[in-house]
C-alpha cells in the first residue's frame, strides 16, 4: 500500500505545532501566573518543545542546519535536568524522572546528528522506539495506576509530556521518511487553520486545567484552615481535660496511688491523643501511665525538662517532646500543692492529634505540619516521619502552603499536599482526551486542506515540468485579454525531432528532457511572463506586457538555449525548436484565438526546416484556414467516395507497347472544379489521410482493372506512402483486397519513395519480400531526389527504378552530354534494376532514353492520366509508337 505523504506531512506539521504552543504556552503561564505554587505548565518544563518543534518544522522546510542547531539546544537542556542545573532557577520547575530525561537526550542528539551519518535510519528507529515504549508506559500509569511516580511530579504536566513522548517519536520516524522529498506547504491556507484549531484546544486545556488547579488551591487553603482550627480544638479540649485531672489530684491529694492512676487510664481512653499521663514532684517522677506506643518517657526528669517545668507558674505549657521516639507534644500544669514542687504532664502524640481530623472534601491531600525547623508531622494513617514527610512536600505536584498561629500563641506550618492524584485523574484523562482530540481535528483539517491544494496545483500545474497547464494559462491570458489596454506576446514553442528520443531511450529520459527544457525557458523568458507546458513536446510562453520588448532577441534567445547540449543519463542530446509568435493587442478577443494564431506561426516555422520563429501575420490565417477547410472536404471526399482513380500508361521503349499503367488520384468537385493532386496528396501525408486515400485507390484500381490486366498483360503500378507502408501490414491487406476484386497480385507493382527505408530497414526488408513471394513487384518511384544508397540497392527485393522526372527535362537534345543523367542510368544498370523513366514530352527525350538502354518511358509524351474508359480504347489501338502523335498516341 502506497504511503500517503500528505497525510504524513499533516501528522508532522501538527506535531511541531503542538509542541512550539505547549513550550509557549508554558512561557505564558509564566508569565500570567507568574506568583502560582500550582502552574499548569511551567517555562523550564515546557521549554523543549520549542526546540523539538522547530527542530520539526525545519525538517519539513530542509532546513537541516537550523533543525540541528534546535536538535543541539534540546539535548544541552536535557543534560542541564540530568546534572540538576535547573532545579534552582524556579520553585515551581519540577525535575520530571530520569527517564524522561534520558529520552530527551536521545531526542535531542537525533536531531542534532539529523541525516549526518549512514545509521540515521537505525538511529530513528531506536530514539522512536525508546519514545514510544516510555509514553505508553507513562500514559498506561496516569490511566490506571496511581503510582508514586504521578505524585512526586507536576501531574498536569507529566500528562502532557507523556502524550508528547510518544507523538513526537512517531514524528521523528516520519520526519526521516520524509526528509528531502517533501516541503511543508508555505501557504497559510495549509497550516494557519491548524494552528487556529491546536491553539483553541490548548487554550481550552489549559483553562479547565487552571478552573481545576484553583479549586484544588481553595480546598488545600481551607485544608490548612480546618487543621489548624481543628488543632486548637483539640489543645483547648486537651487543656480542659489536664486542668480537671490536676484540679482532682489537688483535691485528692491523700488518696492512694493506685486511685490517681485509674483516673489517668480512664482519661487515656476518653482522650484518643494521650499517649500518656506523668505525675513529676520535685524533679522525681511520681507515677507515670502505660504509654500507648510503648514510648518512655522518664527523659522528663532530665534537667532540661526540669527548667522547663519550672517556668510555669500558672495554666500550662505546650512544648515538643524532641527526645520522643514519635512526634509527641508534652503539655504540663502545675500542681496547687505548697510543701512541693509538683506538676502534671499530658503526653500527646501530635500524629494521632491530626488523624483525628477527616473530612471527604480534602481526602485529596495529605496534612503536613512543621513544627519548629526540623520536625515534620503527617495526617497520614502509616504516619510518615519528618525525612519522608519532607521529599514529599518538596517533590509534589501541588503543595498549599500556610502559617497558622495557635491560639495559645505557638506558630505553625501547614502544608496541604496532594499526595492522592488520583482522586483527580479523572480529570486529568478529560483534559488530555479534550487536547488529543483537538490535535487528531487538526490533522483531519490539515490533511483536507493539503489534499485540496493539490488537486489545485494538479488542476494548474504539469506534474513532470511543473510548469503551468494549458487550461491555467488559457485562463491567465484570457483574463489579459479582457483587461484594459490588452498587450504582450504569446510564443508557442514546439521542439524539433523530441519523439525519437522518447522511443528509443524511453518516457522517462524524455520526461527529464522536459524538465531541463522548462528550467531553460524559465531561466530566459522576461520576468513578467506565464510559461505553460501545451501538450508533449509544446509549450506555450505569454509576456504579459509587449511595451518597448524586443521579441525578435528573445525568440533568439530561447532557440539558442534549446540548442545547448543536454546530459541526461550518461546521454549527450542536442534539440532545436520551431517557434511561432502572436502579438496580443486590443483586437484580440480570445485566448483560444492568440494561441491557434500562435501555433499557426509555428507551423510555418516548422515548415522552413526548424530552429526558426515566426511571427505570425494574415497570409498565414489565410492558408491555415485554406488548408483546414481543404482537409474537411477531402475526408468528406473520401468518405463518399467523390474521388476518380485515373490512369497513365508506361510505354516499352522498344516499340511503344503498353506495358503498365499507373493508378492516380484525382478530385472533381460537384461545382466542376478540380483540386490539383500537388495540393491535396501531400495534405493527406501531414494530416494522417494519405491511408484511407491510398486504401480506396488500391480497391478501386484492382476492381477496375481486374479483367483488363488479364487481357492486355498489364502492370498496374500504384503509390504507397512511407506512412500507409509503416502502419499497415501491407501483404495482409493486398491479399485480401485481391480475393476481394478478383485481381491477381503477380500483375500489382506497388511503388514506394526512398523516405520508406529511413525507418527500421530491417522490417522493410522482411514486408518487402512477403510482397516478392506473393508475386508483388517492388519499384522506387522518384528515384535519385532522396536516400539513394547502393546498399540498400543491392540487399533490397526491388525490381524497378523510376527516374524522377527532373532528370527527364535536363535532356534536350539527343546527342547531348548529361553526365548527371548518365550517372544515374549507370547506377541503376549496375544493381540489375529496370529503369522506368518519367516525364517523357519529347521524342529527344524518348530517344536518349531508349538509346541509353531503359526499358520503360512515361509521361505526357505518350499520353496523359485517363479515365478508364479512355485507357480501353487506348489498348484497342496498339502501340505509342510515336511522341505527340496523334495518329499514334492519345493526349489526355
Amino acid at each position: 500500500m502506497p504511503i500517503n505523504r500528505a497525510l504524513l506531512l499533516s501528522i508532522l506539521t501538527n506535531i511541531a505545532l503542538l509542541a512550539m504552543l505547549l513550550g509557549a504556552a508554558g512561557f505564558v503561564n509564566q508569565v500570567v501566573l507568574k506568583e502560582s505554587t500550582l502552574p499548569v505548565l511551567t517555562a523550564l518544563g515546557s521549554a523543549p518543545g520549542l526546540f523539538i518543534g522547530a527542530s520539526l518544522i525545519f525538517i519539513t522546510l530542509n532546513k537541516t542546519l537550523l533543525a540541528r542547531l534546535c536538535g543541539l539546544c534540546c539535548a544541552a537542556y536535557a543534560l542541564l535536568l540530568w546534572f540538576g542545573g535547573l532545579q534552582a532557577v524556579s520553585a515551581q520547575f519540577h525535575q520530571p524522572p530520569d527517564v524522561m530525561i534520558v529520552n530527551l537526550l536521545l531526542v535531542g542528539i537525533y536531531f542534532a546528528t539529523f541525516r549526518m551519518h549512514r545509521l540515521s535510519w537505525p538511529q530513528a528507529i531506536v530514539t522512536a522506539s525508546f519514545g514510544i515504549v516510555l509514553g505508553c508506559t507513562a500514559l498506561a500509569e496516569i490511566w490506571f495506576t496511581d503510582h508514586k511516580l504521578i505524585a512526586a511530579n507536576n501531574i498536569f504536566e507529566l500528562s502532557i509530556f507523556a502524550l508528547m513522548i510518544v507523538l513526537i517519536a512517531i514524528a521523528i520516524v516520519i520526519a526521516h521518511l520524509l526528509s528531502g522529498r517533501t516541503q511543508l506547504s508555505r501557504s497559510a491556507v495549509a497550516w494557519f487553520p491548524a494552528l487556529l484549531v491546536q491553539s483553541v484546544a490548548i487554550s481550552f486545556w489549559v483553562y479547565l486545567t487552571a478552573a481545576e488547579l484553583s479549586d484544588i488551591q481553595q480546598r488545600g487553603i481551607l485544608s490548612i484552615q480546618q487543621t489548624g482550627e481543628a488543632l486548637d480544638k483539640t489543645i483547648a479540649h486537651n487543656e480542659a481535660l489536664l486542668a480537671r485531672y490536676a484540679e482532682r489530684v489537688v483535691s485528692n491529694r491523700e488518696a492512694p496511688h493506685y486511685v490517681l492512676y485509674n483516673d489517668a487510664l480512664r482519661l487515656q481512653k476518653d482522650a484518643s491523643n494521650i499517649d500518656a499521663i506523668s505525675i513529676v514532684q520535685n524533679d522525681n517522677i511520681i507515677w507515670q501511665s502505660p504509654s500507648e506506643s510503648d514510648q518512655n518517657y522518664e527523659h522528663i526528669a532530665t534537667p532540661f525538662y526540669q527548667r522547663w517545668l519550672s517556668t510555669i507558674d500558672a495554666g500550662f505549657k505546650l512544648t515538643l517532646d524532641r527526645q520522643a521516639s514519635l512526634p509527641t507534644a508534652l503539655m504540663a500544669a502545675k500542681l496547687a500543692l505548697p510543701e512541693t514542687r509538683s506538676f502534671i504532664i499530658f503526653h500527646l502524640d501530635v500524629a494521632r492529634s491530626m488523624a483525628s481530623i477527616s473530612d471527604s472534601y480534602f481526602d485529596v491531600f495529605t496534612k503536613i505540619v512543621r513544627i519548629g525547623n526540623n520536625t515534620y508531622i503527617s495526617d497520614e494513617p502509616d504516619a510518615l516521619n519528618s525525612e519522608q514527610s519532607l521529599w514529599l512536600i518538596e517533590n509534589s505536584s501541588v503543595v498549599v502552603q500556610r502559617q497558622y498561629q495557635l491560639e495559645v500563641g505557638y506558630p505553625l506550618t501547614i502544608y496541604a499536599v496532594l499526595a492522592r492524584p488520583g482522586l483527580i485523574s479523572s480529570s486529568v484523562k478529560m483534559h488530555q482526551l479534550i487536547l488529543l482530540s483537538g490535535f487528531i481535528f487538526a490533522i483531519v483539517l490539515t490533511f483536507a486542506l493539503m489534499s485540496n491544494r493539490r488537486l489545485q496545483i494538479l488542476a494548474t500545474q504539469d506534474t513532470v515540468t511543473r510548469l503551468f497547464r494549458r487550461p491555467h494559462l488559457e485562463k491567465l491570458l484570457q483574463q489579459a485579454i479582457d483587461s484594459r489596454n490588452a498587450s504582450g506576446w504569446v510564443l508557442f514553442i514546439d521542439l524539433d525531432g523530441f519523439k525519437p528520443i522518447n522511443d528509443s531511450l524511453g518516457i522517462s529520459t524524455g520526461n527529464q528532457v522536459l524538465v531541463a527544457i522548462a528550467e531553460r525557458l524559465k531561466q530566459r523568458a522576461p520576468k513578467k511572463s506565464s510559461i505553460a507546458r501545451f501538450s508533449s513536446d509544446e509549450f506555450i510562453v505569454f509576456v504579459h506586457r509587449a511595451d518597448a520588448f524586443n521579441i525578435d532577441a528573445l525568440c533568439q534567445s530561447m532557440l539558442a538555449t534549446i540548442r545547448e547540449k543536454l546530459t541526461i543519463q550518461g546521454f549527450t542530446l542536442h534539440l532545436t525548436a520551431s517557434i511561432g509568435v502572436y502579438a496580443v493587442d486590443r483586437h484580440t478577443h480570445s485566448a483560444s484565438e492568440a494561441i491557434q494564431s500562435a501555433d499557426v506561426a509555428m507551423t510555418a516555422a516548422k515548415e522552413l526546416g526548424g530552429n526558426n520563429y515566426r511571427l505570425f501575420n494574415v497570409d498565414m490565417a489565410k492558408h491555415y484556414q485554406r488548408s483546414l477547410t481543404l482537409r474537411n472536404e477531402l475526408q468528406d471526399a473520401l468518405d463518399a467516395s467523390e474521388l476518380r482513380v485515373f490512369y497513365q500508361p508506361i510505354v516499352a521503349a522498344t516499340d511503344g507497347r503498353i506495358v503498365a499503367v499507373e493508378a492516380l488520384a484525382r478530385w472533381y468537385k460537384a461545382d466542376g472544379s478540380v483540386v490539383p493532386p500537388a495540393l491535396f496528396i501531400p495534405l493527406a501525408e501531414q494530416t494522417g489521410q494519405i491511408k484511407q486515400l491510398s486504401e480506396w485507390v488500391l480497391l478501386q484500381a484492382m476492381t477496375d482493372l481486374a479483367e483488363l490486366s488479364k487481357q492486355h498483360s498489364l502492370t498496374l503500378s500504384v503509390n504507397i506512402s512511407a506512412h500507409h507502408f509503416h502502419v499497415s501490414d501491407m501483404p495482409l491487406e493486398l491479399q485480401k483486397l485481391a480475393t476481394k476484386t478478383g485481381f491477381a497480385l503477380k500483375q500489382l507493382c506497388i511503388e514506394i519513395t526512398e523516405s520508406v527505408f529511413i525507418r527500421d530497414l530491417h522490417f522493410i526488408n522482411q514486408q518487402l519480400n512477403r510482397l516478392r513471394d506473393q508475386g508483388i513487384k517492388i519499384a522506387i518511384d522518384d528515384f535519385g531526389t532522396g536516400y539513394s544508397s547502393l546498399s540498400y540497392l543491392n540487399t533490397l527485393p526491388v525490381d524497378t527504378l523510376k527516374i524522377d522526372r527532373a532528370f527527364t527535362m535536363q535532356v534536350e537534345q539527343s546527342e547531348g552530354h548529361y553526365p548527371l543523367v548518365s550517372s544515374i542510368i549507370t547506377l541503376a544498370h549496375s544493381v540489375g534494376k529496370r529503369i522506368v523513366i518519367e516525364g517523357i514530352e519529347t521524342q529527344v527525350q524518348a530517344h536518349y532514353f531508349g538509346a541509353a538502354g531503359c526499358q520503360y518511358l512515361q509521361g505526357f509524351g505518350y499520353a496523359k492520366p485517363m479515365p478508364l474508359d479512355d485507357l480501353s480504347a487506348l489498348l484497342q489501338r496498339g502501340p505509342l509508337l510515336n511522341i505527340n502523335d496523334p495518329a499514334d498516341g492519345v493526349n489526355q
